[in-house]
């Protein structure tokens, strides 16, 4: 299977020959179409274009972690601009830089809201145990069951966090700051 998909990424994506990272490459008509279509600020402080962005998550979560990625947008010869090459390339860096810190700052509180949990659980479950060893009557008896369930459905939370939710988050954090770490190329064709 493995070798499988590897020959299905090598037929999508050309190899650098001289890094050995793989290429997305994106076929452009000018600098613009990089850019949101609806921001009209300056290069230096406009977002990338949705549609570019999703292309780009797209590719890298096709290719695997353990290879390095290059972004290599071709555009015609007559609008070369250095200027805006360096203003495009520190724009995308900065992006999923703050794209990945976004993630990060979810995966926080994310964490925070764990740790109520676990602590809310226990207080739940001390007040069940409380409960069903000092008072034999049976409405406190049905405020012990709640306790209980919910002391349980608390605890869920925090464990179904800590292995399922907190493992994607990390996924797209490790996405992000792989596109914001890969190299930026441009070339112009004649």
């Amino acid at each position: 299977m493995k070798k499988e998909r590897m020959e299905y990424i090598n037929k999508l994506y050309k190899k650098n020959p001289n890094t050995g990272d793989y290429v997305i490459e994106v076929d452009l008509n000018s600098y613009v179409e990089i850019f949101n279509e609806w921001d009209h600020s300056s290069y230096k402080r406009r977002d990338i274009s949705p549609d570019l962005t999703k292309f780009l998550e797209e590719c890298s979560n096709d290719i695997p972690e353990r290879f390095n990625l290059e972004i290599s947008f071709y555009l015609p010869n007559e609008i070369r601009d250095e200027n805006k090459e360096k203003i495009i390339t520190e724009g995308i860096k900065t992006c999923y830089d703050f794209y990945a810190h976004f993630e990060q700052r979810k995966l926080n509180s994310n964490y925070k809201r764990m740790i109520n949990s676990v602590f809310i659980s226990f207080i739940l479950l001390l007040f069940y145990f409380i409960f069903t060893t000092r008072i034999r009557l049976i409405i406190w008896e049905a405020f012990a069951q709640g306790f209980l369930v919910g002391g349980w459905v608390f605890m869920w939370e925090a464990i179904s966090f800590f292995f399922f939710g907190r493992v994607e988050i990390k996924s797209i954090i490790r996405n992000y700051e792989r596109l914001r770490d890969a190299r930026i190329s441009f070339a112009y064709s004649k």
